[in-house]
């Protein structure tokens, strides 16, 4: 009997709640357990990438909450993931302007939803998104919170990029555009795109802000290697490549 309960648990998808409102990640959880989902709530961004770390901890799914109060919101913490497994996530949050909803999609959310939710609607999402979720679904790097690109280690968590026994020290920003660039090497990435998911709201069209931005990472870049280097294209997109894949190209 023993063995087929552990069976039982084994085929539950486990949603990880990540809140620091205790009594709306109770409520949700209990919710949840009803519909016949295994649940854990944890409350930092912090603990989150903590319990991604243990190897017993397989999560299906995470339902983050945008307002956190921590030096990194539900978008970042978001972002992070993304970056370094392909875990879906469904972003819930309080604020209904159109551009957290697009800044938490463009961060790599497979769902946003606004506060208070339907519950029977949120269930249904929930579905929705583990159906089509990815069946293989192995961290891109064996660390969460390490983004690993062509030999290029970047650690979010103390903000320090790394390559052949070198490191250099960046900063927030710095490492949310990195994040960005790392998680799809080689592939292009808009500035509207890289604004939304740091910023949180629409791009003016005059502002520079990405540009200054990409220009402060190619320079930290240039500090620890010369091996890689951030691309502009035509349409204000921006690629990270290694640059001996140029050279190869070249021959």
């Amino acid at each position: 009997m023993e063995q087929v309960m552990k069976m039982v648990r084994a085929q539950k998808k486990r949603i990880v709640i990540v809140d620091d409102d205790q009594i709306f990640a109770t409520v949700l959880q209990l919710s949840l357990k009803k519909a016949g989902f295994d649940t854990s709530i944890i409350s930092t961004p912090k603990d989150a990438l903590e319990f991604l770390k243990q190897s017993e901890a397989s999560a299906s799914l995470f339902i983050i909450d945008f307002d956190l109060e921590d030096s990194q919101n539900g978008r970042d913490l978001c972002r992070i993931i993304k970056a370094t497994s392909n875990i879906p996530i469904i972003l819930l949050s309080g604020d209904t302007s159109e551009d957290t909803a697009i800044s938490c999609l463009y961060a790599g959310a497979d769902y946003y939803s606004t506060k208070p939710y339907r519950l029977q609607e949120l269930i249904a999402q929930i579905h929705v998104v583990l159906r089509s979720s990815q069946a293989d679904r192995e961290n891109l790097s064996e660390q969460p919170g390490l983004v690993e690109s062509a030999g290029m280690t970047l650690d979010v968590n103390t903000r320090i990029l790394s390559y052949e026994n070198r490191q250099v020290s960046i900063s927030e920003r710095e490492c949310a555009v990195l994040t960005l660039l790392m998680a799809k090497f080689g592939q292009e990435n808009s500035r509207d795109t890289i604004y939304y998911s740091i910023f949180g709201k629409e791009m003016h069209p005059l502002s520079r802000s990405i540009d200054i931005l990409v220009t402060r990472v190619r320079k930290r870049l240039a500090e620890l290697t010369t091996d890689f280097i951030v691309l502009p294209s035509r349409g204000g997109y921006y690629r990270m490549i290694k640059v001996d894949s140029i050279q190869r190209s070249c021959a």
